[in-house]
């Protein structure tokens, strides 16, 4: 099957060939030694260089090193000063160039379709924990086996393959699918429908739905990639509602499709017996390196940015009225092989950009390398400029003071990757800027011709001394602020997250007069997509104690913060969170009197609620408390002994303020898509342990969780301490084993500082007659006599029970009307041995002068109080 433009990627051969350049012109000197520094490793220097460095095509993994292979020259020495003078890391032009073989030797890579796991081939040094760490960055990705890497969909997998293969020296492969994951091909699967009698007409189309929705994943150019490996594939048709029709050669590449989609991923296939025409092409206009596209409710301009950008030759896409796009190549080749591929594998509606003719009055226009003069049509509004492109802007600068101090200045535009191009009103001006830049910054700039449409916002929108800031992904929030900050009357900004991925900003001045100053201005002078604010001053407290409302339906009948993507390009449309400076509810009943232990509250716009989350809780904690202001992860779970419905896990993150809860957001849904993430609906209260309750330090920790775990995964999370030796589960409790006392303690800290679990040092024996006697039920019970000395009891664990039982047979009549009062109206104090609570609690274990020793019950919650507290050494 010959490959596709916008899948060439998968053509890409992960060894590395060293080709002289002594005399080909060709290859000139465009690989990067950069020497891994001792703070760093392989990963964590990829990640930094990827953010810092422009233009890197490929990195090669090396003991001790890196090489970065670029398209130029002039990118490799650009990179080269920024290494060295921004990161301080030692870099230099390599001895040897690296280039990439255009030829796949190896093409058993490609010889399975797709699936949601991966087998990577890397060098000797790549260590398992490296390579593990690699494939975190990659959305999807759940855990390794070995050499194979599971993710959660294929789709994920497809695009780490891609990335994998071409940006790196490591080789991946699609591993083979199980046999228990086929589907069986009975009657009812294959595509087949009964037309007449004795008449069976048979499918070779497929319908998809349900396809994923993530910030990360582009519907058209994704799905495209991966449809295209299956066997037989002929042709997508994308439909509006995340649906697709997928054609294939015959019916049993059709059937095979279906089988393997269920499979590996989460969409629905069907046999599709019925489906909407594609729309017609026009004729094609005359060969031009520049081709017009219709944007579609499937096709937004970022998908078809995303979608071009993947192909050979491309430069440039830019905005041509409402529902088009022009995307330029650097050659009339490269374009007509974009337009057949998408003509013959999709539904696009996509043509060569029409020549201006003779006669005809001048038009607005793209440059064009073959110097003929390319329309732009439908674009009545559009302009273009001269400019000057800056990759890497000086961190701290204004976005605009950096191109508006030179004369000439027309207008600042924010691009997708991150680059900002100040336009000026002649040629001449931008030369002039451009000499000025290129002497005082670090980075390479570059002369631009750019086009541009003018924004002209709504105007149902009430005026108000707060302007609402859309702001895409370009524009990070420290110069999103910094450019606002520059106008006269500046008070406050804030940023903030929706749920779906997308940026806004408030910003606030100190009158009307301000804020229509700066409205103009940036209407004018920026692509910054901007309008009075509808919430109006309310946005920033003015408006008293006002509870938060919400818009949409929530999980339990109320609201829902989840908001549409595809609202935002079309109308400035806010989300529903809003600045409330309203003290937070206190909780009226608590488990603990306040004076024991110390809540750790977090509001509800603080506090994150995530539903679907990995199964590997050790991960998800890691990842989520290292999130920037994130304080405690409380882990949750719907199962409970007894019950014979189980619900699914969930959990809450507690962070400092609003913001860095919106931060989090979208790296959450990046690091797992299929992990739904909301805010809460309510104030969230935990319980901390006070001192006074952690008792006397041992080698033995009591682990309050509440049903909130299984065994493997707080197995799974006291791994990642270090002397930790075995676990005794519990549904509701469990006993921990570490090696030293310090082990002990440090685990203590970190659990009760960053989890919801409650942890105490328990004064139970840690020297037990053999590591598995807790399973055969021979585990020994340290007793203690009146006067402290401890002794052993060598009872199982059953007779040790039925003893108790008989000990609090008569007692048992006012336990059970203890337990029976609801859990939340109790509250116990903690006092010392001998008085209140305490001395009830021993007289009821069976201590006194009538046995002569007094036994700790830990495995068996005997009243509705805190159970650690049964644990504690007082």
């Amino acid at each position: 099957m010959a490959m596709s433009p916008v899948s060439n990627t998968f053509d890409r051969s992960s060894s590395l060939r060293q080709v002289s350049s002594a005399h080909d012109e060709s290859s000139q000197r465009r690989t990067v030694y950069v020497a891994v520094p001792r703070d760093h490793d392989h990963v964590s220097l990829r990640e930094i260089l990827l953010d810092t460095v422009d233009g890197i095509s490929k990195i090669h993994f090396a003991h001790g090193n890196l090489f970065l292979i670029f398209n130029n020259s002039s990118q490799a020495d650009a990179a080269i000063a920024t290494i060295n003078d921004s990161l301080h890391i030692k870099a230099q032009v390599a001895r040897t160039d690296l280039h990439d073989d255009t030829h796949n030797p190896d093409q058993r890579r490609h010889s399975n379709e797709p699936s949601a796991t991966l087998i990577i081939s890397a060098p000797r040094f790549f260590t398992k924990d490296l390579l593990e760490r690699l494939l975190q960055t990659y959305p999807g990705f759940e855990s390794t086996d070995g050499r194979k890497a599971h993710f959660s969909d294929a789709i994920w997998a497809c695009k780490a393959l891609v990335d994998v293969n071409s940006g790196t020296n490591l080789t991946a492969q699609f591993g083979r699918l199980a046999q228990s994951l086929e589907v069986e091909r009975n009657g009812d699967e294959r595509p087949k429908v009964t037309v007449g009698e004795g008449r069976v007409r048979i499918s070779r189309s497929v319908e998809i739905r349900d396809i994923p929705r993530s910030s990360n994943f582009s519907l058209v150019k994704d799905m495209l990639g991966m449809l295209s490996l299956y066997r037989g594939f002929v042709k997508v048709a994308f439909q509006p509602g995340n649906v697709c029709f997928v054609d294939f050669a015959d019916p049993e590449s059709a059937t095979t499709a279906i089988s393997r989609i269920r499979a590996t991923t989460q969409m629905t296939a069907v046999a599709a017996f019925k489906r909407p025409n594609d729309p017609g092409h026009f004729p094609l206009e005359r060969l031009a390196s520049a081709l017009f596209v219709r944007l579609e409710p499937f096709l937004k301009e970022k998908d078809a940015r995303a979608l071009f950008d993947a192909m050979e030759g491309f430069q440039e896409i830019v905005a041509a009225g409402q529902n088009h796009c022009i995307v330029r190549f650097n050659s009339t080749t490269s374009a007509q092989e974009a337009l057949e591929h998408l003509r013959r594998a999709t539904n696009l509606v996509i043509n060569y950009a029409k020549n201006q003719r003779r006669g005809q009055s001048a038009s607005k226009s793209l440059p064009n390398p073959t110097g003929k003069s390319v329309e732009v049509r439908h674009s009545a509004d559009m302009n273009e400029l001269p400019g000057v492109r800056v990759t890497n802007p000086p961190f701290g600068a204004n976005a605009k003071e950096l191109f508006s101090i030179y004369n000439g200045f027309k207008r600042l535009i924010c691009d997708e990757d991150g680059s900002l191009i100040g336009l000026y009103e002649s040629e001449d001006a931008a030369k002039r800027a451009l000499a000025e830049l290129r002497r005082s910054l670090s980075s390479e700039p570059t002369l631009v011709r750019k086009s541009y449409s003018t924004y002209r916002p709504s105007d149902d929108v009430v005026p108000s001394a707060v302007l609402y800031v859309d702001l895409h992904a370009a524009l990070t929030e420290g110069q999103a602020k910094r450019l606002l900050s520059a106008y006269n009357g500046f008070v406050d900004f804030k940023v903030f997250m929706k749920t779906s991925g997308d940026q806004y900003g408030l910003v606030q001045y100190a009158s009307l007069a301000h804020a229509k100053i700066a409205l103009e201005d940036i209407l004018a002078t920026t692509n910054l997509r901007v309008n009075y604010s509808r919430k109006g001053e309310t946005a920033f407290g003015a408006g008293g104690n006002q509870v938060p409302k919400r818009r949409g339906s929530s999980r339990s009948g109320g609201s829902s913060t989840v908001a549409s993507r595809e609202n935002v390009s079309t109308r400035l449309d806010e989300d529903e969170i809003e600045f409330d400076k309203t003290s937070p509810p206190q909780l009226k009943n608590s488990i603990v009197d306040e004076s024991a232990r110390t809540p750790t509250t977090a509001g509800p716009k603080s506090t994150l609620h995530l539903t679907s989350p990995p199964p590997n809780k050790a991960v998800l904690k890691n990842f989520l408390i290292n999130q920037v202001g994130a304080t405690r992860v409380m882990l949750k779970r719907l199962t409970r002994p007894n019950l014979s419905t189980t619900g699914g896990d969930y959990c809450f993150v507690l962070f400092t303020t609003a913001e860095a809860a919106s931060r989090a957001i979208p790296k959450i849904v990046e690091r797992w898509p299929a992990c739904s993430v909301d805010y809460a609906r309510n104030e969230y209260v935990s319980e901390t342990v006070n001192e006074l309750e952690i008792g006397k330090e041992s080698k033995v920790l009591y682990i309050l969780t509440l049903y909130s775990v299984t065994y493997s995964e707080l197995d799974e999370i006291l791994r990642e301490y270090e002397g930790y030796k075995e676990l005794e589960y519990a549904p509701h409790h469990s006993r921990a084993y570490f090696n030293t006392v310090a082990n002990a303690r440090n685990a203590l800290e970190d659990l009760n500082k960053t989890t919801g679990f409650q942890c105490a040092f328990s004064n139970v024996s840690n020297q037990r007659s053999h590591p598995d006697s807790a399973k055969r039920g021979n585990r020994r019970i340290q007793g203690r006599h009146v006067n402290g000395s401890a002794v052993d009891d060598t009872r199982s664990t059953d007779q040790w029970d039925k003893d108790r039982d008989d000990a609090n047979e008569g007692e048992g009549t006012k336990m059970k009307k203890e337990t029976e009062k609801p859990l939340k109206t109790r509250r116990y104090k903690h006092s010392g041995p001998g008085s209140g609570s305490g001395s009830d609690k021993n007289r009821r274990n069976g201590s006194g002068t009538e046995n002569g020793a007094k036994r700790e019950v830990a495995d068996v919650v005997q009243a509705s109080e805190p159970a650690f507290l049964n644990d504690v050494q007082r």
